[in-house]
């Protein structure tokens, strides 16, 4: 998961596997985020938003700029 600019393991260190539709096999693991994990998101979210914030401060260009970063990181 990332939150607050960072990617995290999931605060219960669970996981869930992800299948190959094609075959079935394991293709990787991911963090099984939960309520804990949802309050955490927010809570950077609400402070990258607030006045001051490093989120509120980019322009639109560079939030796009930066969110493609992030998903071509996948």
């Amino acid at each position: 998961m990332f939150i607050g600019g960072e990617w995290v393991a999931a605060v219960s260190g669970q996981t869930l596997p992800v299948y190959d539709p094609a075959d079935g096999s394991v293709v990787v693991e991911v963090s099984a985020g939960d309520a804990s994990d949802v309050d955490r998101a927010v809570a950077a979210a609400r402070a990258a938003f607030a006045p001051g914030g490093s989120w509120r401060s980019l322009t639109p260009q560079a939030r796009g700029r930066l969110t493609n970063l992030i998903m071509d990181r996948q």
